[in-house]
């Protein structure tokens, strides 16, 4: 990839922060309001519900983009852990994301990881 022509242009990529960032406030809300009893419940369900419009968003413009995997490779594994998900992960994961896109080093070992996740054991 030449440095001329990034793959995300400045106003896509605050665009996806901007759906990053609105993601992991309501999962801080969600931590927050997790414990009240009614109120608790309805935000659990909101957060499903925004966590996977976001994921379908971002995940999706990344792979019309022709960048596939990175986003997962990046660090999408630590939502399933419980009191990581509180952190801005969705924010940290699309800063690395960006990170390893527009690094010419960094795509060889998106290329190297991506082989070994497909190599069966």
């Amino acid at each position: 990839m030449d440095k001329a022509s990034p793959k995300i242009s400045l106003p896509e990529g605050i665009i996806l922060f901007l759906v990053a960032i609105g993601a992991d406030l309501f999962e801080l809300l969600n931590g927050l309001f997790g414990l009240v009893p009614v109120v608790g419940l309805i935000f659990l369900f909101l957060n499903s519900f925004v966590a996977l419009i976001a994921g379908i968003v971002i995940n999706g413009y990344l792979l019309v983009k022709g960048i596939k995997g990175v986003w997962s490779l990046a660090g999408g594994v630590f939502e399933l852990f419980p009191i990581l998900n509180i952190l801005p992960i969705k924010t940290i994961t699309l800063l690395v994301t960006f990170f390893l896109i527009s690094r010419p080093e960094a795509q060889t070992i998106v290329k190297v990881a991506g082989t070994a996740r497909k190599t069966p054991f």
